[in-house]
């Protein structure tokens, strides 16, 4: 198996731990400065090509299409995913997950393992 077919695998495999939380759009503005693990520019890097992430103007995510939806929605990053499904990161608009909150342990240990990945 290939060193990116492992490391795709295994950001799967974090991910799936992660409830779901449908996106409407309502909480583009909280999408700014993130840190995107080296993992996980792997991940959108293949499945995206050269697509810049980091924070443009005003600190805003340039994955941010005009009318504020994620470019890069099935492969944002963790913290991304993290957002309005786990204590801390509540969602502003109302929106719930799918499950449970996760707590902010769970969080952090999913963020750990990501870090761990390459």
């Amino acid at each position: 198996m290939s060193k990116l077919r492992r490391i795709k695998r295994r950001v799967r495999e974090i991910w799936a731990r992660v409830p779901e939380l449908p996106c409407t759009g309502a909480c583009h503005e909280a999408c700014g400065i993130i840190p995107v693990l080296p993992a996980e520019i792997e991940v959108i890097r293949a499945r995206y090509g050269q697509v810049d992430i980091s924070p443009g103007i005003n600190g805003v995510c340039r994955a941010l299409t005009p009318g504020g939806r994620c470019s890069v929605y099935e492969a944002r990053p963790l913290i991304c995913r993290l957002f309005g499904v786990s204590e801390g990161l509540e969602c502003h608009a109302g929106c719930k997950p799918s499950g449970r909150y996760l707590t902010k342990d769970e969080a952090h240990d999913l963020i750990q393992e990501m870090d761990e990945i390459l």
